[in-house]
């Protein structure tokens, strides 16, 4: 099976530092790392009287966790208005199970849940599962009704993809065992966000007759452009496109057209699925792709 090349492995070493403030009188945590087996460094193990740093900034723990509880807040309250409707109060709900699941509304996690409401009636779903279902469709629908689902639901559901990559929560995997099922499940995603950007409807074929030289194409000119299309506050996006086009040139060469495909749709959907606002990114992709 092809790799997923953008899995993040962090190699994190862990280094305890000294337990101690750095010196008499000071509230400044020691910077140096404490030995093996030990709290304190070298030098506050052999001093006499060692003054915590926790005891020293005892005083400030209470604010301290005053803050942290009331950022902990409002991060948990963004979240869950990603979720939906019906996330903590599981009344009134149309459907009682997931469709893929089987899991019943009442034991399904808040993290996890996804509704959205159409024509008064509040339909949920597991995350997973309406992901996945949009990912096969260019215009997907609720399963239930057959009625297409609204930009605003899309974009929500997009954004819950979005926060859950960066903050290290596992994202639904492709159910997709072919190399060209991949493609066109992230040429889907790909036209939705075109369309709710306000490009309209595009052709998934547009993409899908792109070859390994063609997208090699597109991505040089998108690199050259959003150099000069992207806003100076749009730092952190910049580097992630430009890491991840040097990417894909760099391997090319060694892989044969159908994985090059596959790698290129892969970057093109994280290019527009990281950003909050991806208009300027969706108009130089799609200016470059019509130019190629």
């Amino acid at each position: 099976m092809f790799p997923d090349y953008f899995h993040e492995c962090r190699d994190v070493t862990t280094m305890q530092l000294c337990a101690s403030v750095r010196k008499k009188g000071s509230t400044d945590h020691c910077p140096c790392s404490a030995l093996k087996g030990y709290s304190l460094c070298r030098h506050h193990a052999r001093t006499r009287e060692v003054v915590l740093w926790t005891d020293a900034n005892r005083s400030k723990s209470v604010a301290a966790i005053k803050c942290q509880a009331f950022l902990r807040g409002c991060l948990l309250r963004k979240r869950l208005a990603l979720a939906g409707p019906g996330v903590l109060s599981r009344k009134g709900l149309a459907n009682d199970e997931d469709l893929e699941t089987c899991e019943v509304a009442s034991r399904e996690h808040p993290l996890t849940y996804f509704a959205f409401e159409e024509s008064g009636k509040v339909w949920w779903f597991h995350f997973g599962t309406l992901w996945r279902w949009c990912c096969r469709n260019a215009d997907p629908v609720n399963p239930y009704t057959k009625v297409p689902l609204s930009a605003e639901t899309r974009r929500r559901l997009r954004a819950m993809w979005a926060h859950n990559r960066v903050h290290g929560i596992n994202n639904p995997r492709e159910d997709a065992t072919t190399c060209a099922d991949r493609i066109r499940y992230r040429v889907n995603i790909i036209c939705q966000i075109a369309q709710d950007n306000g490009f309209g409807a595009i052709d998934p074929n547009v993409f899908l007759e792109l070859d390994k030289s063609r997208w090699i194409l597109v991505f040089r000119m998108v690199r050259d452009d959003l150099d000069v299309t992207l806003p100076k506050n749009m730092v952190r996006v910049r580097e992630m496109t430009n890491r991840y086009i040097e990417y894909l040139f760099e391997t090319a060469c060694m892989l044969p057209n159908e994985h090059c495909v596959d790698l290129a749709t892969r970057i093109a959907s994280l290019m527009l699925l990281y950003p909050k606002d991806p208009y300027i990114i969706v108009f130089t992709f799609l200016s470059a792709l019509y130019r190629s």
